[in-house]
């Protein structure tokens, strides 16, 4: 999706936010939106508009990715936890928690995750177990 498109896609959910502001999904494309522009905070704002009005295993996992971009390892720590507890089998999720393990130095929390992402077919979690853990 090019820029002009994402930004479309932006403008379009402001709109449907102004018709109907009770819908969490509406701040979730945006907000998915934003993070595709690398626009992370203002991205985690809508998340967080859309957790008040209903909480989701996607929201927890978009949210926590965008801290993680952010370097807020900690956070998307946090967020990822709540979205693998809605949701144990996501392997992009057990995924970037690893990395963010791995980012605060919790290397035998990384590699469980990134074992069990790497068993639900995530090769980017495999590749990540071969060069840091004991296999």
């Amino acid at each position: 999706m090019g820029l002009s498109d994402s930004l479309g896609a932006i403008s379009d959910a402001d709109v449907a936010i102004k018709l109907d502001s009770t819908n969490f999904e509406y701040y979730v494309n945006r907000g998915w939106m934003k993070s595709n522009l690398s626009l992370y905070n203002e991205a985690i704002l809508d998340y967080n508009k859309a957790i008040k009005i209903k909480e989701s295993q996607k929201i927890f996992a978009n949210r926590g990715l965008a801290f993680y971009k952010l370097g807020l390892y900690k956070n998307a720590i946090e967020d990822f936890n709540k979205s693998i507890f809605i949701n144990s089998e996501d392997p992009a999720v057990l995924y970037f928690r690893g990395l963010s393990y791995m980012k605060i130095g919790k290397t035998l929390e990384a590699c469980e995750d990134f074992s069990k992402s790497s068993k639900l077919g995530n090769k980017e979690a495999k590749i990540e177990s071969k060069k840091k853990c004991i296999n």
